[in-house]
Parts: structure tokens; C-alpha cells; sequence
């Protein structure tokens, strides 16, 4: 097995990956020179420098690419969720709307944030299938009102599609279901509790129109923030 190889297994993300691209051409050429070096000065074999000096290299290089990743604000997760709800209520009372009690979060994400887009379905789900499946979610939450008819309009599929295509949570006026698969999609996913069926025929639902349930008025292009203590939104984004 090569550092190359090794190397590919150790980085996943796309932006190491293309350190990657960057660093080992020149890693390379830096190990065969320091082989030669070092073969002369000790007399050692050949093979005992060249592994030590790919060993070291490639902890040299991950370190590096590790940085060079968590400084970037796009990719480093914990800074894009550095902020807790009560503080935000705390700090900025006056701006703040609280999401009444009653809403459990059943996804895989502790924690989101991310401009708001309102939906407004009659039991069944095909216009939020669609926004989920086709549309650029990131910095975006799907709001949903559903009028808290006894029917699921989110699981298993719809959370896969808002993962995929980079939504960072759903809030539902109602109910979702394989609560079992979607615990582990780090998708945020508020709900008023589950319903093992969904509504069939096909209705037809509203894009980006005003919302209010919960106690709080939810319109398109607001910002919202959810963690484990609620869900808040504000006219715009405040932290």
C-alpha cells in the first residue's frame, strides 16, 4: 500500500480531496530527495528511509489539510452552528419570535438555521416532494403548514432528497413518519409527532406565501434558528 492510497482513505471531504491534489506532487519530489539525503549521511536501507519519511509526510500533510479545511467557514460545521436559541432571545429580545411547545425534532441534526420557505400543503405532499428533490437548498429551511391534518408529509425519501440537495432542517405544522431511518439524516426535522400513513390523492399545495401556526407568523425569507431548546425565527438574520 502507497501514502496515496492511504491518503484516499483518510479524506473524504471534497475541499481535502482537491488538497490533496495539490500537496502530494509536491510531497512526492520532497520524499525522494530526503531519501537520497539521508541514505548517504546514515547508510540505511533504501526502504526503512523511504517508509519513515512517508510516514512523517503523511502526518505532516494531514495536519495541513486539516487546517487548511476547518478555516474555512462553508465547511466548518461548528462555527456555522455556534449559537444556542436562548441566547439569541437573551441578546435580542425584541426581535425574536418563539415557536410554541409541542414540536419535537426527529432528524439527525441537533441543531439549524438557514432562510425560510414556506409551504402550505392539503394533506398530500407532492408540491414539498418537489422542493426537496429539485431546488438548491443551502442556508434554507422548509417551513410546512399541513393544518395539522392526521396525515405524514415527510419521511425516509423526502428526508434523503433535502440532505442531498443541502436543506438544513423542515419544520412541519403536523405529522412525519419512519422516525427509525431518518434519526440518522443530518437533516433538522420539527414535527408535532408521527403518523405511519401518508394522504394518497394528489391536492395541490402554495409556495412562499404567509404562514402562522404556533403562535408566530412564519413568512418567506424570514431566518429561523432551531436547537434543542425550540425554535425562534426573526425578520433576518442576526447571528
Amino acid at each position: 500500500m502507497c501514502v496515496a492510497d492511504i491518503f484516499d482513505r483518510r479524506v473524504t471531504t471534497p475541499m481535502m480531496y482537491s488538497i490533496k491534489k495539490i500537496i502530494m506532487p509536491r510531497y512526492s519530489l520532497l520524499i525522494s530527495l530526503c531519501s537520497a539525503s539521508l541514505l548517504q549521511i546514515s547508510g540505511s536501507s533504501n526502504a526503512t528511509i523511504d517508509t519513515v519519511l512517508r510516514v512523517i509526510g503523511l502526518t505532516l500533510t494531514l495536519n495541513v489539510a486539516r487546517s487548511l479545511y476547518r478555516s474555512n467557514p462553508e465547511n466548518n460545521q461548528e462555527s456555522l452552528m455556534a449559537f444556542f436559541t436562548a441566547d439569541i432571545c437573551d441578546e435580542h429580545s425584541d426581535k425574536v419570535f418563539v415557536l410554541a411547545a409541542g414540536y419535537k425534532n426527529y432528524g439527525g441534526a441537533d441543531k439549524c438555521q438557514g432562510k425560510i420557505v414556506t409551504v402550505k400543503l392539503d394533506r398530500n405532499n407532492t408540491d414539498l416532494i418537489g422542493l426537496l428533490k429539485d431546488e438548491d437548498g443551502a442556508g434554507k429551511v422548509v417551513v410546512v403548514d399541513v393544518d395539522r391534518e392526521y396525515f405524514a408529509v415527510v419521511g425516509e425519501n423526502l428526508m434523503k432528497f433535502a440532505h442531498k440537495n443541502n436543506f438544513a432542517g423542515i419544520i412541519v405544522n403536523g405529522y412525519v413518519r419512519d422516525t427509525l431511518q431518518i434519526k440518522d439524516i443530518p437533516v433538522a426535522l420539527y414535527a408535532m409527532g408521527t403518523c405511519p400513513r401518508k394522504y394518497i390523492p394528489v391536492t395541490s399545495g402554495e409556495r412562499n406565501g404567509k404562514l402562522s401556526f404556533g403562535g408566530i407568523v412564519f413568512n418567506h425569507g424570514d431566518y429561523l434558528y432551531a436547537d434543542t431548546d425550540g425554535v425562534i425565527v426573526t425578520a433576518e438574520k442576526i447571528v
